[in-house]
């Protein structure tokens, strides 16, 4: 036996609610990008150099960038969030990718280490039955 352990667990990741979360996290980066455009465009019509003038004309100065800023804010956070789960998807794939090659690599060495000593017990008359069972030849 190789006198190392390859990680016989497989990496527990769900690629497919994962994706799912990358898309509503897209999905509603979106929405809040039309959200954005409409705060933009309805402050330019309302003329920011002062065409509106009234009672709310100063809460809404006020109240405005501070939305925005706040929308921006989950907006950005929203494709952040989507991209550190893609970076955990990337991650989990290659982590699997790994631990399988591990494996593989465990097995062959195994095997190798097998054929030797089979090779050596053969050198001094004795061959391994298909049950494991050595008998001298």
């Amino acid at each position: 036996m190789p006198n190392w352990q390859p990680n016989w667990d497989d990496v527990a990741f769900d690629h497919a609610k994962a994706q799912a979360a990358i898309d509503e996290c897209h999905s509603a980066a979106g929405a809040l990008t039309v959200v954005i455009d409409g705060l933009d465009g309805a402050h330019t019509q309302l003329g920011a150099g002062g065409a509106w003038t009234g009672a709310y004309r100063g809460d809404y100065d006020v109240e405005q960038p501070v939305l925005r800023a706040d929308a921006v804010a989950a907006r950005d956070a929203l494709n952040a969030l989507a991209g550190a789960i893609a970076g955990a998807m990337t991650w989990a794939s290659t982590e699997q990718a790994r631990r399988e090659a591990d494996r593989e690599r465990w097995r062959a060495e195994r095997d190798r280490e097998q054929a030797d000593r089979d090779r050596r017990l053969a050198d001094q008359g004795y061959v391994r039955l298909p049950n494991g069972k050595l008998v001298p030849i």
